[in-house]
């Protein structure tokens, strides 16, 4: 490519709007995300906690992160936080309760809360005898009783071991990860301390030693076991545990330097998220790949595990194509047939989620804006019916409005327009957004087409979207390993390019 072409390609680039498709009505109040629907059978709701990578109140486009509900066809039913929230982690249904949970990361401390299904604040509670709360999973087991995650500071011998070929200090801190098991009332029942189980030189080089503080083990979800015991996931020790929630024993482990098991067709997974068992007794997590390149890449996986033999047989996964590597956060679960997979931090043109059926087939597709993150994306089927504020459609003198239903004490659009009636443009889609507890519950979208206005008749995409065929480097040299910091430019099937930024790990 000649110089002067290569510079009015780049100008182009660089003075092009990079269009991100936002196809689904949201509020000023809401990170905008296009939901491509590929199978309208889904029958499934969406618990979602968003928030943006590195962005702080002070941030003159700062929007607080909040707790959001999908419906199956990916509108917005639901969305709040608390008013001082400045992020939140871990939102998700439970099924017996019929209550939400979620994790509020506030300005210097968290808070496990429980909403109800009015969306009211029920409970909060915090950890008694670890140094702060940890807000990777906050859980409610089957006896109703809670998990509290947290971590305690220790100090521990390590000379006798070495990191990256160097030795340990013998007064290195480590980050002990300790589980609390507390009642309604917040009263301790049960402890358990990684540090009295767990050995810090389990933990992988790859991941970094610090002996100013040491993250070995590094957990990120709390599972009970259908025998009433506990699966946590330890990212840093590429483990899955589990753990006698009695004696506080480990029972087995799945993966990492002590592995129970060995596998026996598969390598194994690396920074995982989400470890869970499956109603077939399989158990499944997100590999998160992060020791598994290069190149690195993702996948949702479930083994089957022989407890005689000790073997672990992969038994499905999905790996998509082009691959997809979300290095951090992240999750996966079933429902029913289709396999729901929250690649954590990846960016356009990967999807952030997933969904797909048995057989690997694409059933939807959701794509955040750039920077903008989920934590976790849970299916479930709520066991109450929303609330939802009615519309009806108006003409008076030639003219149609929209008009929510009276007895609320404010409306919101997804125009933005905070009256009660508004006037609807041509072609266009519409939500209103009216309080309900910690957030704001919506109509169903309405459509008006100029010659009618119906609640929307939905319309979605029939075939997968365009893939990436490339990306390239400001110099037209294709690229294969990306390097934080550096810009890039993604070239797609249908022609299309975008601009992106690779982040920094973190």
């Amino acid at each position: 490519m000649g110089k002067i072409s290569l510079f009015i390609l780049i100008a182009f680039l660089f003075n092009t709007s990079f269009a991100q498709n936002y196809n689904r009505p949201v509020t000023p109040e809401v990170f905008p995300y296009e939901f491509q629907l590929i199978d309208s059978t889904l029958d499934f709701y969406y618990a979602i906690s968003m928030y943006k990578i590195i962005s702080i109140p002070s941030d003159p486009d700062y929007l607080q992160p909040k707790a959001m509900i999908l419906d199956p066809e990916g509108y917005i039913v639901w969305y709040g936080a608390e008013i001082n929230s400045r992020k939140m982690t871990n939102f998700k249904y439970d099924s017996l309760s019929g209550d939400f949970l979620v994790v509020e990361r506030f300005s210097s401390f968290n808070t496990p809360t429980v909403i109800d299904s009015n969306f009211n604040v029920i409970g909060q509670y915090s950890i008694i005898n670890a140094d702060y709360i940890d807000s990777h999973d906050f859980h409610q087991l089957q006896n109703g009783n809670y998990i509290l995650f947290g971590v305690k500071d220790s100090v521990i011998d390590l000379s006798g071991y070495t990191f990256d070929g160097l030795p340990g200090d013998p007064s290195s801190i480590c980050y002990c990860n300790v589980l609390e098991m507390i009642d309604n009332s917040n009263n301790l029942i049960w402890e358990w301390n990684s540090c009295n189980h767990i050995h810090p030189s389990e933990g992988y080089d790859f991941y970094g030693y610090d002996n100013g503080g040491y993250d070995y083990a590094h957990f990120n979800s709390v599972y009970q076991d259908d025998d009433g015991h506990l699966l946590v996931s330890f990212r840093h020790l590429n483990s899955v545990v589990k753990i006698d929630q009695f004696s506080g024993n480990i029972i087995w482990q799945l993966g990492g330097k002590s592995s129970d098991f060995t596998f026996t067709n598969d390598a194994g997974f690396s920074a995982q998220h989400n470890a869970e068992r499956r109603p077939s007794g399989n158990i499944s997590v997100l590999d998160n790949g992060n020791m598994s390149g290069p190149p690195e890449q993702s996948r949702a996986i479930e083994y089957s595990l022989d407890t005689n033999l000790w073997t672990a047989t992969l038994v499905d996964e999905y790996l998509p194509s082009p691959a997809i590597y979300g290095h951090a956060t992240g999750s996966y679960h079933r429902w029913n047939d289709s396999k729901v997979i929250d690649f954590g931090r990846v960016q356009r043109p990967d999807p952030s989620i997933v969904v797909v059926d048995h057989l690997n087939q694409t059933q939807a597709l959701v794509y955040f804006k750039d920077s903008v993150m989920s934590y976790r994306v849970q299916p479930f089927s709520p066991k109450f019916s929303f609330i939802r504020p009615n519309v009806n459609c108006i003409d008076s003198s030639g003219s149609t409005y929209l008009v929510a239903e009276s007895g609320h004490s404010s409306y919101l659009w997804s125009t933005g327009e905070t009256t009660q009636i508004i006037e609807p443009l041509i072609d266009s889609i519409y939500q209103v957004w009216v309080p309900q507890g910690i957030g704001k519950v919506s109509s169903v979208p309405f459509h008006f087409s100029g010659s009618s206005c119906n609640p929307l008749d939905i319309n979605e995409f029939t075939s997968t979207p365009p893939i990436l065929v490339r990306t390239i480097d400001l110099l037209g040299r294709i690229v294969r390993n990306k390097i934080p910091g550096q810009i890039y430019i993604n070239i797609y099937s249908d022609g299309s390019v975008e601009k992106m930024l690779q982040l920094e790990d973190r």
